[in-house]
């Protein structure tokens, strides 16, 4: 039996990936941004995608382009514009984006999944005082769900960054659904914890057999030696176009953004080399 998914704010595909790892079938996707719906059929050839604006987006749609039922989909999952939540940007409340979540709840009503899944920042629950989270929550138990929330640091399953996230999913039949515990250490020396043996993924593990990039280097395609150091990279990367490797780009940061992070002075060679741990808290735990 094949579960089945539909991605909203799909983007490049980040949900469908991990869900098709576990063995979901998506058979529906759309996102605003074309260069992200090409990046997601490039990844996911067989999924049908929609590109536009959601409020467009009407449930017959969705329904014939994936060969469902109201009622049928598994998991509706999705996660609306998070730029107007995070505790990193200027959080407006006149920014359209912060409504979007508006429209994952049209269509959980429209198209009635078994199951939803809502990721954002952690920031959307302090936004507004709570109440974005509050209506959300509120709504989705008026459409006869049970809701069960949680913040997850991806770090503590094995991704290469502190990635913390809100998690909301709700269940049309069953009110017990609990949160996975966390497969991956997070010990900053990397000393197995009590409960959990598996080091957590460094940086360095994740990334070493990519070329090596100065500011402003890199390109869209770059030949991939076919060197990998680590099992996570060859996972990765070796799974896909074998030799190639995209959007390998060094960003050209301004003097004051290097100097914050590298501890270069502005007006000096950007390559030398420094200890950032020799800044106070920098490579810190």
């Amino acid at each position: 039996m094949t579960f089945t998914t539909i991605d909203l704010f799909c983007g490049a595909g980040g949900l469908t990936e991990g869900f098709g790892r576990a063995g979901y079938e998506c058979v529906f996707a759309t996102d605003f941004d074309q260069q992200a719906i090409e990046t997601f059929s490039y990844n996911h050839p067989s999924v049908p995608v929609w590109a536009g604006d959601i409020g467009d987006l009407r449930s017959e749609t969705i329904l014939s382009k994936s060969g469902l039922s109201a009622g049928e989909v598994d998991v509706l999952m999705g996660g609306p514009p998070c730029q107007g939540f995070s505790l990193a940007g200027p959080r407006l409340s006149e920014d359209p984006k912060n409504y979007l979540f508006l429209e994952f709840l049209r269509t959980a009503r429209l198209i009635r999944p078994k199951f939803l899944l809502f990721e954002n920042v952690p920031g959307i629950m302090s936004w507004s005082n709570g109440a974005v989270v509050q209506a959300l929550q509120y709504e989705i138990t008026l459409l006869g769900y049970h809701v069960t929330t949680a913040i997850l640091d991806a770090h503590e399953f094995g991704v290469p960054q502190a990635r913390k996230r809100f998690i909301l999913v709700a269940s049309r039949d069953r009110d017990d659904f609990d949160f996975p515990e966390p497969t991956h250490q997070i010990d900053c020396q990397n000393v197995p914890l009590a409960g959990s043996p598996t080091p957590s993924v460094t940086v360095e593990s994740a990334i070493s057999d990519l070329p090596m990039l100065q500011q402003g280097e890199g390109s869209e395609v770059l030949e991939h030696r076919g060197q990998y150091k680590t099992e996570y990279q060859l996972a990765r990367r070796g799974i896909r176009n074998p030799g190639k490797i995209f959007n390998h780009r060094a960003t050209r940061h301004s003097e004051n953004v290097t100097y914050r992070y590298s501890l270069i002075p502005p007006g000096k060679d950007n390559k030398s080399k420094v200890d950032p741990v020799s800044w106070t808290g920098l490579g810190q735990c």
